[in-house]
């Protein structure tokens, strides 16, 4: 009753006002905690704007792979679990109950329980109905898990990193440590032998074994030099292959002593060994992809074509003998033993986006860490890779004002694209190494910051570049920038923020106020106010073209920054290692969180698109999309004209699934804050509080709480409140 009274009387006349104060009083011990929730927040709450998934770039790191009875493909990656029920051909994210730890291993057991040893959470086991993770960590001095293994008897082992060896005799219910002669309690991988021995690699101190009716380790060591292990396999024999990481080696049964199993021709760094149920042995690596051993001439062999990256982490084969491997760019597949690759990466996002830059027709292009670059054409809706680049790291993207699109990769090089993409050509004639980590373009000038080599200048659209590096105390570039008027800016790791105008020869330091001298970015406004993020220190900002810092955190609580980005108009996007999003609309002097619908809130670049949309690019779940526009003097209708007074509209679409827009107008320039309330009365979100200006605005949401989680079906009312016009409420119905 109390509510349906306050939607007849919504506050926007005094003698409104005074209704609904009667109303309340009379009411008062109904409404108590709805004053408190509803009508008495401050206005120093931070901006929380929706953002949603674009559930793209596909790809990123899968650190292990397991395959059921039934041909169940599980894949761990660097946020959590995923599982393909298609034979790897499409995956779902399956992380209910255990979070978005990064998985090392993955280990189906003989029962056909699924475990997953994660890094900072421990083990996890499962249910019986696939739908969630039970945590099995009890008795564990340490979860930072690396390995798990089964023997024969259905007892567990895991190998910690600064826990040492845990043993289950009960499925995983319960467990105890065993480093009894272990100098360190330092356990990176750990394996069992045929004949019960027990063996575990260290960090430091090699690899110990403890034998079968043993009751402590023992150093096994001889004949591995300073190779680190990385996995154990068994043989049927009771023998112990060992991958390192400076090659292969095999301990025989009642041995001491390792022998390499190629002879030490190859000492590639190893992941894994699979000892295939046909004799067959592979070898997963870091550099060299997948390899077979050819046991007659005592050779590894890198088998198979279509990787797209050697960085290749675990293999598993199903029971039709289909072979899978997880790499840094996702789940790879063969059908044909090994010959060819094919990479299934649909539904599965765990992609670490580096950089991103937009098309004046509105493409989207996203480099990522470890799966090269990608391209939308759709606002984020699909991505596709792109083709004719040879490159997966990525370290800069760039679009330039005539359309040009840049790319620079780790390793390769950079390459510049005429057609939106569709063909490149590498374009670093005069760079000295592969190491561009930052690009730019200035009154028509290419400029390309070098980790490690300095400034790198092109006048000629990028066939040639001559390096411009004098001045600067350290070559480390991490970001230039540059003013109309010809002034160059460069943030330079370990000499701070350095200054060449146009009479310059040299660049000049302009570090006064500066708290460190390593900034991981540099930016400019329209007003030419200059602002740097400085390694655990946060935003600094100059308004005086670098002749005096100060500090610009006010409102800021995660003070690694790792990307800025600034709107026409002047609104700034910063993204942060811990805690999101951050933005401002008075030039920096204060600051909002909002992280509202982010899964994950280490941002690792932001982006200003085109029809008012923001991105942001994470580590490890793609990009995320929040609408900041702020529409003004728009009639739905049609008509130009500013609709009257102050209002609140019905949302549409009503009832929605799963999102829908909330439309108002103020007949002035008033602060605004609008929340969302369920049933009860509880807040469920905020979606603005800050300064709107007069006449139509719009804003969306998506059905997300504040935490970012699916909110159930039912009535939602969303409360329009401003500092000079009143009060409005309105109900609205979600349908699932």
């Amino acid at each position: 009753m109390w509510l349906d009274l306050l939607l007849r009387f919504p506050v926007n006349s005094q003698s409104t006002k005074i209704k609904r104060d009667t109303i309340m009083k009379t009411h008062l011990h109904v409404l108590n905690f709805f004053l408190v929730s509803l009508l008495m927040v401050t206005h120093t709450m931070a901006q929380d704007p929706v953002w949603t998934p674009l559930n793209g770039p596909e790809g990123g790191t899968s650190k292990t792979i397991a395959v059921d009875s039934n041909g169940v493909v599980y894949a761990g990656s660097i946020r959590g679990v995923f599982r393909s029920e298609d034979g790897g051909t499409s995956w779902t994210a399956l992380n209910d109950g255990i979070g978005p730890y990064i998985i090392n291993k993955l280990l189906v057991s003989q029962t056909g329980d699924v475990f997953a040893a994660t890094y900072g959470g421990g083990v996890f086991v499962l249910s019986n109905d696939g739908s969630t993770w039970l945590r099995r960590s009890t008795g564990m001095i340490n979860t930072s898990m690396q390995d798990l293994v089964e023997d024969s008897a259905g007892e567990l082992y895991a190998a910690t990193t600064s826990g040492g060896v845990h043993k289950s005799t009960d499925a995983g219910q319960n467990w105890q440590v065993m480093n009894e002669g272990l100098p360190k309690p330092q356990s990176f991988a750990v394996g069992i032998s045929s004949r019960g021995d027990l063996f575990t690699a260290t960090s430091r101190d090699g690899v110990y074994r403890y034998a079968a009716g043993d009751s402590l380790w023992r150093s096994v060591n001889d004949g591995l030099g300073r190779a680190r292990g990385t996995d154990f396999t068994p043989t049927g024999d009771g023998d112990m292959l060992l991958a390192t990481s400076q090659g292969t080696f095999k301990l025989s049964s009642g041995d001491t002593t390792w022998q390499r199993l190629d002879g030490g021709q190859n000492r590639t760094y190893f992941t894994s060994i699979l000892l295939h149920e046909d004799g067959t042995m592979y070898g997963t690596s870091l550099s060299g992809g997948v390899l077979r051993f050819d046991a007659v001439n005592n050779v590894w062999e890198t088998t198979g074509s279509g990787l797209q990256t050697f960085r290749v982490w675990d293999m598993a084969i199903a029971p039709d003998g289909t072979q899978f491997l997880a790499s840094d760019n996702g789940v790879y597949r063969s059908e044909d033993d090994a010959a060819t690759w094919l990479l299934f990466t649909e539904g599965y996002v765990v992609s670490k986006v580096v950089a991103m830059a937009v098309h004046t027709e509105g493409i989207l292009f996203a480099g990522t860490e470890v799966s090269g670059l990608f391209f939308s054409d759709d606002e984020g809706v699909t991505w596709k890779r792109t083709r004719g680049l040879s490159g997966s790291l990525t370290r800069a993207v760039m679009v330039t004002d005539g359309g040009t699109v840049w790319v620079s990769f780790q390793g390769t090089g950079v390459f510049r694209s005429q057609d939106k993409g569709l063909s490149w050509e590498k374009s670093d004639n005069g760079i000295a190494s592969a190491m561009v980590i930052s690009l730019a373009e200035i009154n028509g000038i290419l400029y390309a910051g070098h980790q490690g080599r300095g400034v790198f200048r092109s006048e000629d659209g990028g066939d040639t570049w001559e390096e411009m590096s004098e001045g600067l105390t350290s070559k480390n570039v991490r970001a230039v920038a540059g003013m109309p008027e010809g002034n160059l800016y460069a943030a330079v790791w370990g000499g701070g923020i350095f200054r060449r105008q146009p009479a310059d020869t040299a660049w000049t330091e302009v570090n006064n106020g500066l708290e460190s001298i390593n900034p991981y970015t540099l930016a400019i406004n329209s007003q030419g106010h200059l602002f740097t993020s400085l390694a655990g220190k946060g935003l600094y900002r100059s308004k005086d073209g670098g002749e005096s810092w100060q500090e610009a955190n006010n409102g800021i609580n995660d003070k690694s920054i790792f990307s800025i980005a600034i709107a026409p108009g002047d609104e700034i996007l910063i993204g942060t290692l811990s805690n999101g999003v951050f933005s401002s609309k008075d030039n920096g002097y204060n600051w909002e969180n909002m992280k509202s619908g982010l899964e994950v809130y280490r941002i690792s670049s932001v982006l200003f698109g085109t029809n008012g949309r923001a991105y942001a690019g994470s580590f490890g779940s793609g990009i995320y999309s929040g609408d900041f526009a702020v529409v003004t003097s728009v009639d739905r209708t049609g008509s130009s004209a500013i609709p009257g007074g102050f209002t609140l509209q019905q949302n549409y679409p009503n009832p929605f699934n799963p999102s829908t827009s909330i439309s108002f107008t103020l007949e002035q320039s008033d602060r605004v804050r609008l929340r969302i309330y369920d049933s009860l009365g509880r807040e469920v979100a905020t979606l603005i509080d800050g300064y709107r200006a007069a006449g139509w605005n719009t804003v969306a949401w998506n059905g997300r709480n504040t935490q970012g989680r699916v909110v159930p079906s039912g009535t939602y009312f969303y409360q329009l409140e401003t500092e000079n016009s009143g009060t409005l409420v309105r109900k609205m119905l979600l349908l699932k």
